[in-house]
């Protein structure tokens, strides 16, 4: 994140209105050349804001759960898709629950990591 201070309201710079005080951008608001112009402004103070620790998408224990479950398919088309993942439906049957093509590609991506998926990734 970006947090930039202006020291004088209505200061105009790299295309932004900057209001008095603190206001912060998401990472990717500014370009090369406005960072530069936001920099060298002495009316504003430009700091980069660590966000804090993103949650890790694999810590999830019920992702975990489908990790597993992903071991369990059979190595039958059927159950995995043209791009070797396998299909939600396939997941759905070993855990006995709805899983979403969210959770699907975090578990199969987990699964991937972890080296256990076979060379071409699936049945197809």
């Amino acid at each position: 994140m970006i947090r930039i201070t202006c020291k004088q309201d209505g200061l105009w710079r790299a295309g932004i209105r900057h209001a008095r005080g603190a206001t912060e951008y998401p990472d990717d608001a500014f370009d090369e050349e406005q960072l530069a112009l936001l920099v060298a402004e002495p009316l504003l103070t430009v700091e980069v804001v660590d966000d804090g620790p993103q949650p890790d998408p694999f810590s999830d224990p019920e992702i975990t759960v489908l990790v597993a479950a992903i071991g369990e398919i059979p190595d039958d088309p059927q159950y995995w898709t043209g791009s070797g993942a396998p299909r939600t439906s396939a997941i759905e049957e070993v855990v006995g629950r709805p899983v979403s093509a969210v959770e699907r590609d975090q578990a199969w991506a987990r699964y991937q990591e972890a080296g256990r998926a076979g060379d071409d990734g699936g049945a197809d």
